[in-house]
């Protein structure tokens, strides 16, 4: 990480911070909707056969799923993460409780680069 964040001082600045605070807002929103969505809606759905809640909270994630993506593809590529840190971060929000850590690490990732420009 020592190397992606800190060649990224002329990307990141004080004006594009609201980009960070759309990529944590949707990262919160993914990874809480996606909680009740694996551990209430899908069991309801496999076991007792109730679709209704898995059919709503899923479209809702999947939508803001894919406003994740976009909103965290600009971010890492502003902080110029490696590769396999932008796969990570991406599909954080696919995988329950994975989306919190991917926001801390971005966020924190954020603030050294700005701090260093």
């Amino acid at each position: 990480m020592s190397g992606g964040a800190q060649s990224a001082t002329a990307t990141v600045s004080r004006r594009s911070r609201p980009l960070l605070t759309v990529y944590r807002v949707l990262a919160y929103l993914t990874a809480i909707m996606l909680i009740p969505l694996v551990f209430v809606a899908t069991p309801l759905d496999l076991i007792w056969h109730r679709p209704a809640l898995a059919g709503a909270l899923g479209f809702l994630h999947g939508m803001a799923y894919m406003a994740y993506l976009a909103a965290g593809f600009i971010v890492s590529v502003r902080l110029r993460l490696p590769v396999l840190r932008v796969l990570l971060v991406l599909a954080a929000g696919t995988i329950p409780f994975a989306g919190f850590f991917a926001e801390r690490y971005v966020t924190h990732a954020w603030d050294r680069v700005e701090i260093a420009s």
